[in-house]
């Protein structure tokens, strides 16, 4: 997959590389995690590996990237 050299930033320093063929979508704030812009397959993915997984009001897949993607 081609990647663009546009990164989203955590304010853990994590770094996500955005797919160039993905379409960019609205910027959303999660707790302490704060994505300027971000995808949904991006959220899949964090939501998938944990990363929100036994956070106070955190998202998972069965309410959160639907409430976060119109």
């Amino acid at each position: 997959m081609e990647y663009s050299h546009k990164f989203i930033e955590v304010e853990t320093s994590f770094y996500v590389l955005i797919p160039k063929k993905e379409e960019i979508v609205k910027a959303c704030e999660v707790l302490f995690i704060k994505f300027r812009k971000l995808m949904p397959d991006i959220v899949y993915h964090y939501v998938v590996f944990g990363y929100w997984q036994d956070k106070a009001g955190g998202v998972n897949l069965a309410n959160g990237v639907e409430d976060y993607f119109d």
